[in-house]
């Protein structure tokens, strides 16, 4: 089975104490709260991702996954402090951020074991687990852009 991964950017002080409703294909699957990740497994194909809250929703994300593809998808207010009102009341359906990741192999990276860079929003993120210890791997995410 196809996996759908929601995860809630850290950040911000807006929707602090709120979970965002998960819905695929239309039907609710879950709820997600800051910074936590929920995984729904689902069949391949394509499928449609939405995030509610009583006042605001996400666009509409389209994934398209293989048999055994794990997508992930990235959340967070797309409202700050000074403009959850407004977009609460005038652009709602904008109200959160859906963001899928981009997952990809770089030559740049080839030399580091399990090393990725993904593509958020415009910013590259180099993200990389060595073996530090057999019992403690080291990680280390930089974001340039």
């Amino acid at each position: 089975m196809a996996q759908i991964t929601v995860q809630w950017r850290p950040g911000g002080y807006v929707d602090l104490l709120c979970k965002y409703h998960v819905f695929i294909d239309g039907s609710k699957v879950g709820r997600i709260g800051r910074v936590e990740m929920l995984t729904i497994s689902v069949d391949h194909g394509s499928h449609q991702v939405q995030l509610k809250l009583d006042w605001g929703t996400s666009p509409t994300v389209t994934v398209d996954l293989a048999t055994d593809q794990t997508r992930q998808l990235y959340c967070e207010p797309g409202a700050n402090t000074l403009t959850a009102l407004y977009y609460a009341m005038f652009r709602h359906q904008q109200y959160i951020k859906l963001t899928p990741t981009y997952l990809r192999r770089s030559s740049a990276v080839a030399d580091v074991p399990d090393a990725r860079t993904h593509m958020i929003s415009g910013r590259l993120i180099f993200s990389w687990t060595v073996p530090a210890a057999p019992d403690r791997p080291v990680s280390g995410v930089v974001s340039m852009g």
